[in-house]
């Protein structure tokens, strides 16, 4: 298409005290029992910690417990049912728990797991804890095992554990009632299993644990969750066979995908962007889509344009920007960052269509998969060119360098739609009269350029261009289906408004015949209907003819979506990270 960490203290509804405030929790020393004020020197920022990690609740109900456990010293004095005979004589019986030694005293209660202990037992617990869904993104980031340490992130997921299910024992400590719950839980069903990786990686197969340990080995906590949606889907590929050979080319490549949906999400979430189209008001604008578009106005000491594409290769007509020889050259990652600059005015935002925004998101992902630093070495050194335009290649004809398009990424026609990876750009091509219909009046909605940003619950892939889709009027990922109603809704009001004036034609109004021609020049009528003559200048489809109709929905098969225009019967092709060839 040619168109367009979170403070939990300052979250809506949170008290504005100081730092040292826990919301419902008073701060240190005026209001703590002894027993709590002898270790806050060194709790209270774990306190804060685990309050931002797990809400103020969980933190709230481990103060407490705190509270309630302590008395004349700094120990804690830990009080659980006694056990009779017959109890202690029952052991843990799930897979997970009931091999732990460690764990059996624990469920004796004698002695409970509590913090401060580090032990084979406290790494078994932390296992358990993230197979039933609690994640310690501390506690396994150094070797992408569990670490066995006791704190302070396991008594928050404890803690979080026994206020989930409602346990009496709400402390963050481990014993007879946690663990009995938690061996109950895993005993239930065996876990779920992971579909097979089918990806050729390092010259044979992943397992689930090379899987797991590799996520946890290259990603931050917070990409984690995502990393693993994008590990997943490219080992679910069937057809087309993906094949990594270094463990460095796996993790460039979901790294590439992992950007690159972010950046495109943040893009119609930053209020830096919109469409060419959209700034006719704007100081000096002329109309026209390609001279119109603009960049950031906290970028334009960095770039220089629009300018006309004027290479005698190149047929269709296109703008781009240069980087400035005096700043942009110098520091070209800084020159696309900001570009997302949030701007109130429409003449302050950066104007460009969708082909142009994917490509610069694809050159966002590619510096930081190679590294700022790097990747301003390169442009500034003249063995990288960066050209902000629809498909990233250079401008000049004799330029020689590369770019990041070039370099980082390549065509590909999938076998099927359940080859597509996240991270994928692909193509949805609205109703193939669109450019015939509308020659009077343009519009940017012939095609969406869009990228697989991740995928729903259900394993659907969720779809992102610049302004679709945009259900309630909000731009959203959504399934292919959400775009193509938004193709449907370009299209169908141009053919509502040719049929109504070419059924006044045939009723003989004056004048009817004269609109018709004036507005929609390629409707024409044939054998008694009415039908869109395709431009003579698309010499592809020249001579064809569409029935003049609007569209029925976004299943409407006149909607050729992701399927080749040429051929109906193949999927279009898609651009993906080079890695994976």
């Amino acid at each position: 298409m040619v168109k367009r960490e979170r403070c939990l203290c300052r979250a809506a509804g949170a008290n504005t005290a100081d730092e040292g405030t826990v919301r419902g929790i008073p701060s240190t020393a005026a209001t703590a029992p002894l027993g709590v004020r002898s270790v806050e020197a060194g709790s209270l920022a774990i306190l804060l910690q685990l309050q931002r990690l797990m809400g103020n609740r969980v933190a709230r109900n481990l103060v407490h417990g705190m509270i309630a456990q302590s008395a004349g010293g700094a120990r804690p004095r830990i009080q659980r049912k006694k056990l009779t005979d017959e109890e202690r004589a029952l052991d843990l019986q799930s897979e997970a728990l009931k091999n732990d030694a460690r764990l059996q005293q624990a469920y004796d209660n004698s002695p409970l797991l509590s913090a401060g202990e580090t032990s084979p037992g406290v790494k078994t617990l932390q296992r358990a804890l993230r197979g039933l869904g609690y994640a310690l993104p501390v506690s396994f980031a150094k070797t992408g095992d569990a670490d066995g340490i006791f704190g302070p992130e396991t008594p928050a997921a404890v803690l979080k554990f026994q206020t989930d299910h409602k346990l009496v024992y709400k402390d963050g400590i481990v014993g007879r009632e946690t663990l009995g719950t938690m061996d109950q839980l895993l005993g239930q069903a065996p876990p779920p299993p992971v579909a097979p990786c089918r990806l050729d990686y390092r010259g044979g197969t992943m397992s689930d644990d090379e899987r797991r340990k590799f996520v946890d080995a290259h990603f931050e906590p917070h990409d984690r969750a995502p990393t693993t949606r994008i590990l997943d889907d490219l080992c679910a590929v069937e057809h087309d066979r993906l094949s990594f050979a270094t463990e460095a080319e796996l993790r460039d490549e979901i790294m590439m995908r992992l950007r690159i949906g972010q950046y495109m999400q943040s893009s119609q979430t930053s209020g830096g962007f919109a469409y060419p189209e959209s700034a006719k008001s704007c100081p000096g604008k002329t109309g026209h889509p390609l001279l119109d578009a603009l960049v950031n106005a906290d970028a334009r000491a960095y770039w220089r344009g629009p300018i006309l594409e004027q290479r005698a290769a190149v047929r269709n007509s296109h703008y781009f920007f240069e980087l400035t020889p005096d700043v942009g050259i110098k520091d070209a990652y800084q020159a696309l960052k900001l570009l997302f600059t949030p701007r109130a005015s429409i003449c302050d935002k950066t104007l460009i269509h969708c082909d142009t925004l994917i490509t610069m998101t694809k050159a966002l992902a590619y510096a930081e998969t190679i590294g700022p630093a790097v990747f301003n070495q390169k442009v500034a050194a003249g063995r990288l060119s960066l050209w902000l335009t629809y498909d990233g290649m250079s401008m000049r004809d004799n330029d020689k360098a590369e770019t990041p398009e070039f370099l980082g990424f390549r065509h590909v026609a999938p076998s099927s739609e359940k080859d597509l990876v996240i991270g994928d750009h692909v193509i949805f091509w609205n109703h193939l009269a669109y450019d015939a219909i509308s020659v009077k009046r343009p519009g940017p909605w012939r095609l969406e350029n869009a990228l697989i940003v991740d995928q729903d619950g259900s394993g659907r892939d969720l779809f992102e261009g610049h302004g679709a889709p945009a259900p309630a009027g909000t731009v959203k990922p959504g399934p292919k289906e959400d775009v193509q109603q938004e193709l449907m809704n370009a299209y169908s009001p141009y053919a509502t408004e040719a049929l109504a004036i070419a059924a006044r034609v045939d009723r003989g109004e004056a004048g009817a015949s004269d609109e018709l021609t004036d507005r929609y020049p390629q409707v024409v009528a044939s054998g008694g209907r009415w039908w869109v003559k395709e431009l003579d200048s698309n010499s592809a489809r020249q001579r064809r003819f569409y029935e003049l109709r609007a569209l029925t929905g976004p299943d409407d098969p006149e909607i050729v979506g992701l399927r080749n225009p040429d051929d109906a019967s193949r999927l279009n092709w898609v651009k993906r990270p080079v890695e994976s060839k």
